[in-house]
C-alpha cells in the first residue's frame, strides 16, 4: 500500500511540473514593453519605432551561464602586466586599477564603492596612475568593508549630488545637450553628461587582494567548441582576420587613450588583439570599421565594410543605440549582418556582444531589457556569445553608475572596458586549462 502512494504522489507531481512547463512555454513571445526613451550615441539622434502590443514579453531574459563554483583560482604573479590587467578578475584573487569615485551621499558622509571587500589595498591613485593617494591622510578603510572613506582635507576630488544630477555648485541645472557650460558639461535629463576633466578627474583607481570565489554574478563561459575554425587557426598559429563591427562603444569610446590622455589605455579591440597574439604566438589582423552612433540596421545596410575584410571572426556590437526597437527587430537586424557575411565569407564564424545598461535615470534605459534574451539565442554552431548586459546589471548592484562610465551615460570607462575584454577573452581562452 505504502508503494502505492508513493508512485501516486510522484504522478502528480510530474503532471504538475508538465502544468507549468506547458503554461511558460506558451507564453514566451521575447518581447518587453518600454515607454521610456530610446537610446543613441551622442550627440547623434535616431528615432525608431516602439514594440507593438504584440511583441510584449511576458518573461524576463534569462542570465547567462557561470562560472562552477569549483573553478581553480589563477595566479597571475607571473602574467605580463597586459594579462594581469585582463585576466577575468572573477579567477583570480587581485583586482587591478579598478575604477570608483567618492560620491557625497544623501546622509553627508563621502564614500567611494568597490566591488569586493578587499583583505588588502596595495595602491590607490588618480585616474592617471600619477598620483598615489594615503590611507589616514586622503582616506580612511575599516579593513571589514568594501567601502572607502574620504578624509577631511584629502587630495582626492569628489562628486556632489548636484554634480551627478547635472547642477552646478548652486544647484541651478547646467545646459541640457546639445549646449555646454564652460567646464564642457551638458545633460540629459537630471544626469551629467560629460567626457572632459570635470568627470574622469573624480574616477580613481584601486588595486587590492580580495577572497577568491567573492564573485557570485554571470560571466561568460569558454565557447571555442562552438568557433572550431578560429580555434583551428588560433592553435595552428596561422594568420586571421578579426573584425569589431557596432556602435561607439566598439569604436573605443570612452578610452582614455582615445582622448590621448594617460593612463592612455587603449579599448577592447586592440587588447584582444593584443592578448591572443602574445598567448597563441600568431599574427592577428585587426579591423575596425565600427561608428558612432550607429544602430543595427545600419549594420546591415552597410555590413559590405566589414565583407571587404575577408573576416574569419566577427565580433558584432549593435544595440545601445536601438532602443525603442523590440528585441525581436534587433535580433533579426544581428541574424541579417551574419547571413550576409557567410554568403560571401562562408567560413566566418561570429561572437555576438549584448551591450553595458545605459543610464535608466537619463531616461537611456528602453527595451534593452530584451535583447540579452533574444542574442542568446543566436548562440550555437559558429555563433558565441557575451553578455555584459547582466553582467553589468550585477556590478551595477555594488558599484555606481558614474564610476564604471566615461561619459556617465552609455560609455564604458577604462575599467569597464577591461571587463569587456575579460568576457570576449572568456570565449576564445580556456582559463581552466590556462598556460
Amino acid at each position: 500500500m505504502n508503494k502505492m502512494m508513493k508512485v501516486s504522489a510522484w504522478m502528480l507531481v510530474l503532471a504538475m511540473l508538465s502544468a507549468i512547463l506547458l503554461v511558460s512555454c506558451s507564453d514566451d513571445s521575447g518581447k518587453e514593453t518600454d515607454t521610456q526613451p530610446e537610446i543613441t550615441d551622442p550627440p547623434t539622434a535616431a528615432v525608431t519605432d516602439a514594440p507593438t502590443e504584440a511583441e510584449v514579453p511576458t518573461e524576463t531574459p534569462t542570465e547567462p551561464e557561470t562560472e562552477e563554483e569549483t573553478a581553480p583560482m589563477i595566479d597571475i604573479s607571473d602574467f605580463s602586466d597586459l594579462n594581469k590587467m585582463v585576466t577575468p578578475f572573477w579567477r583570480t584573487n587581485v583586482m587591478y586599477n579598478e575604477i570608483t569615485s567618492f560620491i557625497v551621499r544623501e546622509d553627508g558622509s563621502i564614500t567611494a564603492k568597490l566591488l569586493f571587500k578587499p583583505t588588502k589595498i596595495t595602491s590607490v591613485k588618480s585616474n592617471d596612475l600619477k598620483t598615489e593617494y594615503k590611507e589616514g591622510v586622503d582616506y580612511t578603510w575599516d579593513g571589514a568593508s568594501n567601502t572607502l572613506v574620504w578624509k577631511d582635507g584629502s587630495a582626492i576630488k569628489y562628486f556632489t549630488q548636484n554634480d551627478i544630477h547635472g547642477k552646478d555648485e548652486n544647484g541651478n541645472y547646467i545646459p541640457e545637450y546639445p549646449n555646454w557650460d564652460s567646464l564642457s558639461r551638458s545633460r540629459f535629463g537630471d544626469q551629467l553628461y560629460c567626457v572632459a576633466a570635470f568627470l574622469y578627474e573624480k574616477q580613481i583607481q584601486v588595486t587590492y587582494e580580495y577572497e577568491y570565489g567573492a564573485w557570485d554574478g554571470p560571466v561568460t563561459s569558454y565557447q571555442g567548441d562552438l568557433l572550431p575554425k578560429t580555434m583551428e587557426k588560433l592553435k595552428n598559429d596561422e594568420e586571421i582576420n578579426i573584425v569589431f563591427w557596432g556602435d561607439s562603444i566598439f569604436t573605443g569610446c570612452d578610452s582614455s587613450k582615445m582622448y590621448n590622455r594617460d593612463p592612455m589605455q587603449e579599448s577592447f579591440p586592440d587588447f584582444l588583439k593584443e592578448v591572443l597574439e602574445e598567448k597563441f604566438g600568431l599574427h592577428v589582423r585587426r579591423y575596425n570599421p565600427s561608428v558612432g552612433g550607429k544602430d543595427s540596421a545600419w549594420g546591415v545596410s552597410d555590413v559590405q565594410l566589414v565583407i571587404d575584410k575577408e573576416p574569419d571572426l566577427v565580433f558584432i556590437g549593435f544595440g545601445m543605440n536601438d532602443g525603442g526597437k523590440s528585441g525581436r527587430e534587433v535580433g533579426k537586424n544581428i541574424e541579417k549582418i551574419m547571413e550576409k557575411i557567410k554568403e560571401q565569407c562562408p567560413d566566418c564564424e561570429f561572437v555576438v556582444v549584448c551591450s553595458m545598461v545605459p543610464n535608466k535615470d537619463a531616461g537611456f534605459l528602453s527595451t534593452h531589457t530584451q535583447f540579452p534574451k533574444v542574442f542568446e539565442k543566436m548562440k550555437g554552431e559558429g555563433v558565441a556569445y557575451v553578455d555584459m548586459f547582466n553582467f553589468h546589471s550585477k556590478l551595477l548592484e555594488t558599484k555606481d553608475f558614474i564610476s564604471m562610465s566615461g561619459n556617465n551615460i552609455n560609455h564604458p570607462n577604462d575599467w569597464l572596458i577591461r571587463c569587456y575584454t575579460m568576457n570576449m577573452l572568456s570565449v576564445l581562452i580556456d582559463y581552466d586549462n590556462v598556460q
